[in-house]
């Protein structure tokens, strides 16, 4: 994963600022929801600035993993077809690049 957790959190917290800045946030006094957590745990949380930090963290996350997910399958790709990639002269960071945005389209990950 190319972000720490702290650096996920510091984005979380960003953008919770900025939903509150715009009204985005409408924080009943009743509100939970639960989460499952990257452990398995599943984990009830008020809808306040922690419970909302939460889903947030825990959004960006598995988007993180998601990514890196797609990221390995792309490389095991390129391995597989290595010899055929050299023959043709084709430029690595190009066919990444390529390969991954067309798996993300099929699988409906936005990068």
């Amino acid at each position: 994963m190319r972000l720490t957790k702290e650096q996920i959190k510091n984005i979380a917290s960003e953008i919770v600022k900025q939903f509150k800045a715009q009204d985005v946030l409408d924080l009943s006094e009743n509100a939970f929801i639960e989460l499952e957590m990257e452990d398995g745990t599943k984990r009830v949380s008020k809808l306040n600035n922690d419970g909302i930090m939460q889903i947030v963290v825990k959004l960006l996350y598995d988007d993180l993993i998601k990514e890196d997910k797609l990221n390995e399958e792309v490389r095991q790709i390129m391995l597989d077809y290595r010899d055929e990639i050299d023959k043709k002269n084709i430029r690595y960071g190009d066919l990444f690049k390529m390969i991954k945005k067309k798996l993300a389209h099929e699988r409906g990950i936005v990068l």
